[in-house]
């Protein structure tokens, strides 16, 4: 622990901290919606679960989120590796 604040501004460790928070917390919800017959039934995935998971690129992988911060929108980057361009 001392390394890491010898080594970062703790302003920034308790950023990074509360983001990774945030995501779990996060991902345990979405696994309570999906895993939850009751809630998943009554879940919409067009109008409810795609626009909350498109504001959450870093779900799918670090370069879907640095893509979305670069672009500074909501855009899909060009297409899975390996994969068709969309």
């Amino acid at each position: 622990m001392k390394n890491l604040l010898d080594s970062n501004d703790l302003t920034h460790v308790i950023s990074a901290a509360t983001t990774v928070t945030n995501r779990l917390n996060f991902i345990q919800a979405l696994h309570k919606i999906l895993a939850d017959e009751d809630l998943h039934k009554n879940i919409r995935g067009v109008d409810q679960l795609h626009p909350m998971v498109n504001k959450i690129l870093w779900l799918f992988g670090e370069d879907w989120h640095m893509t979305q911060e670069r672009a500074g929108t909501h855009q899909h980057p060009p297409g899975p590796p390996g994969g068709p361009p969309r």
